[in-house]
């Protein structure tokens, strides 16, 4: 008996592990700017909002940039955050 009630999975997706997202900084100093790279669109947005609700609401964390690679065709994501003084 392996199958699942549709409710559980409903209410277990949000803590379903992610899919392959990779997180680079991209430039450093005052600004921070990090870019999230994945092939799924929402699991991509859903990496930048976790990681971004890991930074001090002072530095400003927002996501400041979504495109899609036309080169590699990966979503991006880009979120920049300021040092504080």
């Amino acid at each position: 008996m392996n199958a699942i009630h549709p409710a559980f999975v409903t209410a277990l997706r949000p803590f379903a592990p992610l899919p392959d997202v990779t997180c680079k900084v991209v430039r450093s100093g005052r600004i921070h700017e990090l870019e999230f790279r994945g092939d799924d669109r929402d699991a991509t947005y859903r990496a930048a909002n976790v990681r971004m609700s890991q930074i001090d609401p002072y530095r400003s964390p927002a996501v400041v940039a979504q495109r899609k690679d036309v080169a590699t065709g990966e979503y991006v994501v880009l979120v920049r955050y300021y040092t504080v003084d």
